[in-house]
Parts: structure tokens; C-alpha cells; sequence
């Protein structure tokens, strides 16, 4: 889980323009209805074992923090040039943060 947050990250902010443009505000939710991160996070959650009567709702809350509106809007400019690599440490290290919590493993582990 850490890894594909960290690098769903960087992927959104090397191409932020693109992203920004693809999302869709008409969405009810902001990561939209089914976004594939939803689904890969959801599958990671099974996989993990985490004894919770409900992956799914789990799933689409932990969506948010890797996905476009929250990441893309409060986190870059408006220009199209692509972020520094350095933008994504503080939101991948955040993410490391919260998953190693979620799952209560050893962060050193990642």
C-alpha cells in the first residue's frame, strides 16, 4: 500500500496538468465513483488481513489522499510545468504515516 500511494503520488504530480484537466467536478464523491485506485486499495485492504466488517468504506476513504482533488489543488500551482521531485516527499511520507498506522506495521519496514 505504501508504494503504490507513493507512487500514485509522484505519477499525479509529474503530470498535474493532465490530471487537473481530467478530473470531473460533477463526480458526487471527489475521487469519483470507481476509481481504480479505489479498487487496488480495496484489494491491498483483503490482502492485508485487517479484521473490519467493512473494506469497501475503508477503501473509498483512503481513496482521497492519493487521488486528484485533495492531492492536485491544494498541493501545486496552476501552471502546467511539472512539480519538483521534492513536492511528492512530504504527501508520500504522510501516506507512509498513515498506511503504517492503518496496519500498525513497523515503518522502518517500508
Amino acid at each position: 500500500m505504501v508504494a503504490y500511494g507513493r507512487a500514485r503520488t509522484a505519477f499525479l504530480l509529474d503530470h498535474h496538468g493532465i490530471a487537473r484537466a481530467a478530473l470531473d467536478r460533477n463526480q458526487p464523491v471527489p475521487a469519483g465513483e470507481a476509481t481504480i485506485t479505489r479498487v487496488h486499495l480495496r484489494m491491498l485492504l483483503g490482502q492485508a488481513g485487517l479484521d473490519l466488517p467493512d473494506l469497501n468504506s475503508l477503501a473509498i476513504q483512503l481513496t482521497g489522499a492519493p487521488e486528484g482533488p485533495l492531492l492536485l489543488y491544494p498541493a501545486l500551482p496552476e501552471s502546467d510545468a511539472p512539480a519538483s521531485p521534492a513536492a511528492s516527499r512530504p504527501l508520500a511520507g504522510s501516506w507512509s504515516i498513515l498506511v503504517h498506522r492503518l496496519l500498525r506495521a513497523d515503518p522502518g519496514a517500508a
